[in-house]
């Protein structure tokens, strides 16, 4: 029997759902039959056929998880959409206070649901790149003066820590590009705890939120951002993990 929202979450509970995409897969183009109508145009607007793989995959997983919270059928499920474009469950109306955050990168995903929490994920697939350049133009003053510091075999962790800290936060205030990375100063560096340590122009208090890194696998660094101080993460593998 799936429970309801209110028994699946325990008191300030964020389950994180681990998904590894197998795009090579022919079960991956039936899994659009629980898309919408809007879902499906969308996906077929994709040029490439790897990211139409990668967009029907990622909605119809997003889909069957949230079924399972929401006790509904995956194709039933309606969202409705921000005014910065960010999807939201409008039916079953019952269960709105259900909040969800995805991110995939590659050929990995995560999902963060919450039975009413902000939430934000992001994971990216650890690669080489400049990142002198990049956190110039995108981090804080102070967290490329602390990029710079570090050794060279510690940089690329501490980058990918940085990026994926900031992006969820910014995700999790569910206003797009509204808020810039560089706006939001977080901690990175070997051994230190994730944490927002100030918003830049903003009236939100940094006391009232916390970061997680999360375990995204070999190759891949993932964080998420709560609105919460006092949060009880769970992390799960989609689908070797039973729903419930």
């Amino acid at each position: 029997m799936i429970r309801k929202p209110s028994q699946i979450f325990g008191s300030d509970e964020v389950h994180v759902w681990r998904v590894s995409f197998d795009l090579s897969s022919p079960e991956t183009v039936a899994t659009r039959d629980v898309l919408s109508a809007d879902e499906r145009q969308r996906a077929d607007r994709y040029i490439s056929e790897e990211a139409r793989r990668r967009f029907i995959t990622a909605r119809s997983t997003l889909r069957r998880i949230l079924a399972h919270y929401l006790s509904a059928d995956p194709a039933d499920i309606v969202f409705a959409y921000n005014r910065y474009g960010r999807p939201v469950v409008d039916s079953p109306a019952e269960k709105r206070g259900v909040v969800f955050n995805l991110s995939h990168s590659a050929e990995r995903a995560l999902y963060a649901i919450s039975g009413g929490t902000p939430v934000g994920v992001d994971v990216e697939r650890m690669r080489p790149l400049d990142f002198t350049g990049i956190s110039k133009r995108f981090f804080a003053p102070s967290e490329a003066a602390t990029l710079a510091s570090l050794p060279e075999s510690d940089k690329i962790d501490a980058f990918y820590e940085c990026w994926t800290r900031k992006e969820a936060f910014v995700k999790a205030q569910g206003t797009g590009l509204h808020l810039d990375l560089n706006q939001v100063v977080v901690t990175l560096g070997p051994g230190t705890p994730p944490q927002v340590v100030r918003i830049r122009r903003s009236e939100d208090d940094v006391g009232l939120w916390s970061l997680h890194d999360i375990d995204a696998g070999e190759g891949f660094k993932a964080a998420l951002a709560v609105r919460s101080q006092n949060v009880k993460v769970i992390q799960r593998d989609y689908p070797a993990d039973a729903l419930f």
